[in-house]
C-alpha cells in the first residue's frame, strides 16, 4: 500500500538512478522527457511523443552549448 497517493514512484526510481548514474544530466530534463513519455504512454502515434523529446533534448543541449560559449 502507498502512503501517498501522489507519489511517482518510477519518477522516484529514475532521478535516483539519474544521481546516481549521470549527475551532470538535468533533472527539469529527466523530469520533461519523464512526464512527456507518461503522458503520451496510450497515445498509438509515438511520433508526437519523439517530437516532443526530441524539443527537450535540443532545447538542453542549445543551453549546454550557450554555456560553453560563454566559458571562453
Amino acid at each position: 500500500m502507498v502512503d501517498n497517493p501522489e507519489a511517482d514512484i518510477a519518477l522516484d526510481i529514475l532521478t535516483e538512478l539519474r544521481s546516481e548514474i549521470a549527475p551532470e544530466l538535468s533533472l527539469d530534463l529527466v523530469r520533461a522527457c519523464y512526464f512527456v513519455q507518461k503522458n503520451n504512454q496510450f497515445n498509438n502515434d509515438r511520433s508526437i511523443a519523439m517530437a516532443e523529446m526530441e524539443k527537450l533534448i535540443d532545447a538542453e543541449v542549445e543551453k549546454m552549448a550557450a554555456g560553453v560559449e560563454g566559458r571562453r
